[in-house]
């Protein structure tokens, strides 16, 4: 009855192989493996058989391989052949209609090596995938780059994934009704947080997966919490968000942030330049240190440079937290128009409302550091 049931199986095999193109070469492989089984044993047969499936027996090959959504057991094989984990798709195949296989493969993401055999793989992508999920905590002030390093650095995918995946995609939010898809589109509203992400998907289905809820995180805490400020004072969320995006580079002192929206105010309110260090940094793609600046690099050409052209630059130039869209939408009342940076390490500033006062410290600064 047993050889009956294994006949009935190797016929079966052999009605697939005849159409294909390999036919007759594969007929003469599977007659050559019944006589394996009929020679050794039906278990010893796949013994045998299943050390032949290894796609290089002297060199040992470690992947992360996924099983997609709606992959079918003939993709799966398809892409261990490809990916060096077995030697031949079809004789894997072959292998599993003679054994009657479970290849009821989940979708994940797992580690294999071509050292393994039929049955371990089978195994293996049967099982419900580790839990690789992954947390990632996003401070305020940082930039589509410096989001892009971070998750490079902590081995999540690489930097230019995350950064295409930022300007290549549609997301579709309400916050980005009216604003044109561009390399800088997202910047500002990616909001810093501690985010939690499913770990078995690809690079670029965790960045997509990292922007929508950073979006979504933002689009809820923006219509919840400022829309109704914003609306009051007559400013749009992208005026917001970019007064909000300076003051978290350019003032990070919590006690400085009002004094630092008002002087942002009242320069625009008079069409001065705002000269913000943190535009010039952005205008330069963030390549150059603040104490590294060149006077070439204060002229650069650039819509975001505010030391040669007045008004606020096109797009927010980083990503900011509350604290800062809160002082953004609650400046101080006063008339400062100028500030000095006096202490580089703690960020401290001394503000001013006139040119005069302004140039006098700036001498007595420049006579004391110089």
């Amino acid at each position: 009855m047993r050889r009956k049931k294994f006949l009935s199986r190797v016929w079966n095999v052999l009605s697939f192989l005849m159409g294909t193109a390999y036919s007759w070469i594969i007929l003469a492989v599977t007659v050559f493996l019944v006589y394996i089984f009929m020679q050794r044993g039906f278990q010893a047969g796949f013994t045998y058989a299943g050390t032949s499936l290894a796609a290089d027996p002297d060199t040992q090959v470690q992947v992360q391989f996924e099983v997609k959504d709606g992959d079918t057991p003939e993709d799966v094989y398809a892409r261990l052949e490809k990916d060096g984990i077995i030697g031949s798709a079809l004789l894997f195949r072959l292998e599993n209609i003679l054994t009657s296989a479970d290849i009821d493969y989940k979708p994940g993401t797992y580690a294999l090596s071509s050292d393994m055999k039929t049955d371990q793989i089978n195994s293996i992508l049967r099982k419900d995938p580790p839990n690789t999920d992954i947390t990632i905590t996003i401070v305020e002030g940082y930039s589509i780059n410096n989001i892009a390093t971070y998750l490079e650095d902590k081995g999540i995918m690489p930097a230019d994934t995350f950064i295409w995946a930022s300007y290549n995609h549609d997301y579709k939010y309400s916050i980005l009704d009216g604003i044109p898809i561009g390399r800088h589109w997202l910047e500002g509203y990616l909001f810093p947080d501690t985010y939690f992400i499913k770990g078995n998907l690809s690079p670029s289905d965790t960045a997509d997966a990292i922007i929508n809820k950073m979006l979504t995180n933002f689009e809820d805490k923006y219509y919840n919490e400022f829309k109704d400020q914003a609306d009051a004072k007559n400013l749009t969320m992208a005026q917001v968000i970019t007064i909000a995006s300076i003051l978290e580079k350019d003032f990070p002192r919590k006690e400085e942030r009002a004094q630092g929206a008002e002087l942002i105010y009242n320069r625009l309110n008079r069409g001065m330049d705002l000269r913000m260090p943190s535009t010039l940094l952005y205008a330069l793609d963030e390549k150059v240190r603040l104490d590294r600046l060149t006077r070439d690099d204060v002229n650069v050409d650039s819509p975001y440079n505010t030391y040669n052209r007045p008004g606020l630059p096109p797009t927010p130039v980083c990503n900011p937290g509350e604290a800062c869209i809160t002082a953004a939408l609650t400046p101080a009342q006063g008339d400062m128009l100028y500030c000095i940076l006096t202490n580089a390490n703690t960020y401290e500033h001394q503000f001013f409302a006139t040119e005069a006062e302004y140039q006098a410290a700036l001498a007595q600064y420049n006579e004391v550091y110089n």
